[in-house]
């Protein structure tokens, strides 16, 4: 029964951000200086520019964030921020993360709790040392 209503818990979690890759970027940017230059970003990532380039793109289609090419002094440079709705995305994929996260500590604390006044009334074994 638990585990049915653990696994409701992250239908609130936003896929395109949830990806590993694309939640590093948004993390990034979110916590920067408003917008990073896409080699930053791939170099502090350790990605690869196809790779980086796909995730930037599908955060790009989401209207998460916005990518801007600037010409000057040397070589053009293209660089990431997040969009309005990116922040406030973002913002409410953390707060139903921390849920989540609330959620299962909370699990796991009854469960402990649970399994020591099992071991005091002598139903369980102790576990063994390690």
């Amino acid at each position: 029964m638990k585990a049915r209503a653990a696994s409701r818990d992250y239908r609130g979690l936003d896929r395109v951000i949830h990806e590993r890759g694309r939640l590093a970027i948004m993390s990034m940017l979110a916590g920067g200086i408003g917008r990073m230059a896409f080699t930053e970003i791939r170099e502090r990532l350790a990605m690869t520019d196809g790779n980086l380039s796909r995730h930037l793109a599908a955060l790009e289609e989401s209207g998460l964030v916005k990518m801007e090419r600037r010409t000057g002094r040397g070589r053009p440079q293209t660089e990431v921020a997040l969009t309005g709705e990116g922040r406030r995305a973002f913002a409410g994929y953390l707060e139903r993360l921390e849920q989540i996260l609330s959620q299962a500590k909370a699990a796991t604390s009854e469960e402990r709790a649970g399994a020591a006044a099992a071991r005091a009334r002598g139903r369980e074994p102790e576990p063994e040392p390690a």
